[in-house]
């Protein structure tokens, strides 16, 4: 039986340490704001029909 994919995704990702919450939104713009993109996400009903 095949591995479940959650467990290759989650070792991929050992030993990376959480963002805390309260800095996750203020990193979140400054990365977008770099690229480019507006600071807020999209919101997810523009992908709706």
């Amino acid at each position: 039986m095949p591995q479940c994919s959650w467990q290759a995704f989650y070792q991929e990702y050992w030993g990376y340490e959480y963002l805390p919450r309260d800095l996750q939104n203020k990193i979140v713009r400054e990365i977008r704001t770099r690229k480019g993109e507006p600071p807020e996400p999209p919101d997810p009903r523009i992908f709706l029909d």
